[in-house]
């Protein structure tokens, strides 16, 4: 996973300060769909992956967006890692190359 970007299919979308991801592909008629919400990490990681983008600049893109004094830099890039695999999986996100 050097390279990823997200599912055009797949749109965000902010209702009452909450954030959505929505395929806009499904129907939505039954059970077996969710519709995923984001916190603020999530939705900058949505954001930062609009074009392909190295998976080192997603992290990097956390980095400076929020105040990590104090947590581990490997422990950042990790939990982006497993959170970009959750959405590859979900089929949200797709590795490029």
């Amino acid at each position: 996973m050097d390279v990823i970007k997200r599912n055009n299919n797949i749109v965000l979308r902010n209702i009452h300060s909450l954030y959505y991801l929505v395929d806009i592909k499904c129907n939505y008629n039954n059970e077996s769909h969710s519709i995923p919400t984001l916190n603020e990490v999530g939705k900058v990681i949505w954001e930062s992956i609009e074009k392909p983008t190295k998976l080192d600049d997603v992290v990097k893109k956390v980095i400076t967006s929020f105040d990590i004094s104090g947590i581990n830099i490997n422990d950042i890039k990790s939990d982006v890692i497993e959170y970009i695999s959750l959405l590859i999986k979900m089929g949200y996100v797709e590795n490029v190359y």
